[in-house]
């Protein structure tokens, strides 16, 4: 059976996420749940530097990214096929926890994440992105740091790779890796809001 065709609008006044299945109508998709299939949650979070698109299960969020971001729809077609799901809206648990924790983010409370995460991934990916969590907010890391923290000086291609398919924005912080002569590169939710975490980082959480 095909998977979802998502149809993505998300900014500051519209939001729409609509699943079409390879069936009739919605009654019908919910009864695929009778067979076996998994259904993610998908809800938009409102953040001062944009909307968010956050994906989650009853156990684990699978995706926090910006709504605007240009390879949206690709990531979540992504998404549906690595974990064999249906993506469809609607709120769980899981998606009030890192909603709480982004509103203590934004209003310089805390800085600590703890909803659980699904970070399934090849091994030097894990590695990679747990470097990413490490580092303290307030705080950056040139790629050439990150690889040698994973244990390969010579990896800095690689680990910019593992956080170009990072899917879990600000919680897992890629934004913190910046270039080795301080140069802000690459960042999916834009250059403009890697600037913006940075300094909003420094000003509330740099001990």
């Amino acid at each position: 059976m095909d998977k979802i065709q998502l149809k993505i609008t998300c900014d500051e006044t519209t939001w729409e996420l609509q699943p079409f299945l390879a069936c009739k109508n919605m009654s019908e998709a919910l009864s695929l749940n009778r067979k076996n299939y998994t259904f993610l949650k998908a809800e938009r979070l409102e953040t001062p530097i944009g909307d968010m698109l956050a994906v989650a299960d009853e156990n684990n969020l699978h995706f926090l990214g910006f709504c605007d971001q240009t390879l949206l729809p690709d990531e979540l077609k992504r998404l549906q096929k690595k974990t064999d799901s249906f993506i469809i809206h609607g709120r769980i648990s899981i998606i009030d926890e890192i909603e709480r924790e982004l509103d203590a983010y934004f209003t310089g409370i805390s800085a600590l994440f703890k909803t659980p995460l699904a970070l399934d991934a090849p091994l030097f990916t894990r590695k990679a992105w747990e470097t990413l969590r490490q580092i303290p907010p307030g705080e950056t890391r040139s790629y050439k740091q990150q690889a040698c923290h994973v244990g390969n000086q010579k990896a800095t291609r690689a680990v910019a790779q593992a956080n170009r398919h990072n899917r879990i924005a600000i919680a897992v912080p890629c934004h913190r890796v910046i270039g080795i002569d301080g140069t802000l590169t690459g960042y999916s939710g834009g250059i403009e809001r890697k600037e913006w975490l940075l300094n909003h980082e420094k000003h509330y959480f740099r001990m």
